[in-house]
């Protein structure tokens, strides 16, 4: 139910049970992109139309009593979020990054995410992240051909360049 979808990197998982069904999932793990903290809070997840009082509580608590950090970082989509949790859990905000572009897929296409980093296109390529595209797409990606750009493949393919509200970092 995250509306960021999956993630990879937890390695603590703990999730609250209503009636034997899950109803909350928190995670934490190795941080993915500041290697200064000993944890990051990865994901915290409710079932739609649930609200779980004291849930993030209970997660936070039972993750300090197993694993005693001695720092652990987050990251708020502020798109979604205005960190409130993280701040009731006592942390603190660090910085605001600048908001970054990213492409929304406008048609169904099986097999395609719907959303793309810019960042990530730029890093990996559309050959590596979309390697069905070209049945889609019109002529041959060619990573030294300067007219064919990225960005006007993924356009084709039906994604449009969006940006975000950028992300709040918690410690």
């Amino acid at each position: 139910y995250h509306l960021q979808g999956s993630t990879n990197g937890q390695s603590v998982c703990y999730g609250l049970f209503y009636k034997d069904e899950l109803v909350q999932v928190q995670t934490f793990g190795k941080p993915r992109y500041d290697k200064t903290s000993d944890w990051e809070a990865i994901r915290l997840s409710t079932k739609k139309d649930w609200v779980v009082i004291g849930g993030i509580e209970k997660g936070w608590k039972k993750f300090l009593k197993d694993k005693n950090p001695k720092s652990v970082i987050s990251y708020n989509s502020l798109n979604i979020s205005f960190g409130l949790s993280d701040k009731m859990q006592g942390f603190v905000l660090e910085e605001i990054q600048s908001p970054q572009a990213m492409f929304c897929l406008t048609k169904t296409r099986p097999g395609f995410p719907k959303f793309l980093r810019e960042s990530s296109v730029r890093r990996q390529g559309i050959d590596r992240l979309l390697p069905d595209y070209s049945k889609y797409y019109d002529r041959p990606y060619d990573k030294n051909d300067k007219s064919t750009h990225n960005e006007e493949v993924l356009i084709q393919l039906g994604y449009v360049k969006v940006y975000d509200c950028g992300i709040a970092k918690y410690r």
